[in-house]
């Protein structure tokens, strides 16, 4: 009994010096005028895990920036709510910095940082579904979430987790983990040569359908990378689709042919044409040097490019 006594005095004493330090954490780091409600909020962000200095520290930011209380409530209230889902909150916090650097209003900063949790609540979903590592969990989560931050909308995801699925079924498990954060890396990069969500996902779904696996993935990735500097992004990943739906590898593709047309393809001549009695006609060039021409009331017309003539 006497064992149980100390056991309890020592908890209560642990928790009192505990309570203490927050306290003198807290009221050291923020200023006299910082309201009540506002140091609670920065005590249940240490208590959710969050360290003390980046708790003390965004709250004094937002103090100086000239948040109003209710503001600051709301962001550090965003902050433990992730905390306590087990997400990653520096990113939500730094989201807040960003914003007061550029002088974003307090509504758009709260808004931003909530989205930012929104994102990594999504990414983290998707990445239980393709793991149960909780390290490797992570490192899809957050793979994913930068790929929609990137640009890539939750829809396409969606489609490429639910065709990472059946490969995590199929594959081994280091493999399949590994080629989750490898398609994940390179939807990424895609979309952020400003490929539209919808051809960066068909890309990736198509090379996960021919079993690509992740050192095809991050080689693909490097290609699309090295091409994509003197070619349009876009038109590299129509290109690799083609290929790959096709059985074809795109470390072999010739882009020096796809330069070339595009070179000859992408303009073409005006032409001209003048039509008999009653009537005119034009012509315009077409892609890839050829005209055409034609004329109303009986004429014919004629049309010239850089590359040929019609008529």
């Amino acid at each position: 009994m006497n064992n149980m006594k100390k056991a309890i005095i020592a908890a209560l004493t642990l928790l009192l010096c505990v309570s203490t330090s927050f306290a003198d954490q807290v009221d050291d780091g923020l200023p006299d005028t910082a309201a009540a409600e506002m140091k609670a909020g920065v005590r249940r962000m240490i208590s959710a895990g969050v360290k003390g200095d980046e708790a003390i520290g965004m709250t004094r930011a937002m103090l100086e920036k000239g948040f109003n209380n209710e503001g600051i409530i709301r962001a550090q209230e965003i902050v433990v709510r992730a905390e306590a889902e087990g997400l990653p909150v520096d990113p939500i916090i730094n989201k807040s910095y960003e914003g007061m650097a550029k002088r974003v209003p307090q509504e758009g900063i709260i808004l931003a940082m909530e989205k930012v949790m929104n994102r990594y609540a999504f990414a983290y979903g998707q990445a239980c579904k393709l793991t149960d590592d909780k390290n490797r969990r992570s490192q899809i989560m957050e793979e994913v979430a930068e790929c929609i931050a990137a640009g890539m909308n939750e829809n396409d995801v969606d489609r490429l987790v639910y065709q990472l699925e059946f490969r995590v079924r199929e594959t081994p498990r280091d493999d399949a983990e590994g080629l989750s954060e490898e398609t994940f890396r390179t939807a990424k990069e895609v979309v952020r040569q400003r490929v539209p969500s919808m051809l960066a996902g068909d890309l990736m779904l198509d090379a996960l359908k021919t079993h690509y696996d992740a050192k095809k993935m991050a080689g693909m990735r490097e290609s699309f990378l090295k091409h994509s500097r003197d070619t349009s992004a876009q038109t590299v990943a129509g290109v690799y689709s083609d290929a790959i739906r096709n059985g074809n590898r795109v470390d072999a593709i010739d882009f020096s042919n796809i330069k070339a047309k595009g070179k000859t393809g992408g303009q073409g001549g005006s032409g001209q044409g003048q039509g008999g009695s009653g009537g005119s006609g034009a012509g315009s060039g077409g892609a890839g040097g050829g005209g055409s021409g034609g004329g109303s009331g009986g004429g014919q017309g004629q049309g010239r490019g850089p590359g040929g003539h019609g008529r």
